[in-house]
């Protein structure tokens, strides 16, 4: 009898710790032609919920500890804001590399926005537009409300090395 009351126990705090784990979507998935995408402003683990190949990526993506130290480092506050399209390959290439190192480095003075578009490279804010987005990924760096600077669809480097560049010729000027 202690045996069964133990089992029916042990079977219920495993249900109880599963359903805790189950995800809840904080943006709700469109279908344009026939075809799934996230359009707006979006959360990443959404993409990873909805899109399992942007999670194989992500899984797979490499973290120079180098790379996160001089993410770490940057010391003034920016917006990194990244049109990308669900749908786009090289947005689901550049984007979940660019977000692992980002999420490794923790650093407070960097805050991300993720809108997504759709083929049109349009968004149901307008954003797009304002932004002049013509190919995703595109990676629109602010500091103050100001563009500092941009990257389009394919880095020099990677994604992470680009910024650093970037932020170096800005502090240049």
């Amino acid at each position: 009898m202690k045996n069964r009351i133990l089992l029916a126990m042990a079977a219920m705090l495993m249900l109880l710790s599963c359903a805790s784990r189950t995800y809840h979507p904080q943006t709700s998935i469109v279908e344009m032609d026939g075809e799934k995408m996230l359009v707006g402003p979006l959360v990443f683990a959404d993409i990873l919920h909805y899109f399992p190949d942007w999670n194989t990526v992500y899984e797979e993506a490499e973290v120079p500890t180098d790379l996160v130290q001089k993410i770490q480092a940057i010391n003034r506050p920016l917006t990194i804001r990244i049109f990308l399209g669900t749908w786009c390959g090289d947005s689901r290439d550049g984007v979940p590399p660019f977000m692992k190192i980002l999420e490794r480095a923790q650093n407070a003075h960097l805050r991300v926005e993720l809108i997504g578009v759709d083929r049109q490279k349009l968004d149901p804010d307008g954003l797009a537009i304002d932004y002049h987005i013509e190919r995703v990924p595109t990676f629109i760096i602010l500091e103050n409300g100001s563009e500092i600077g941009r990257m389009v669809e394919f880095p020099e480097k990677t994604f992470a090395e680009d910024l650093l560049d970037l932020l170096a010729q800005s502090n240049d000027e």
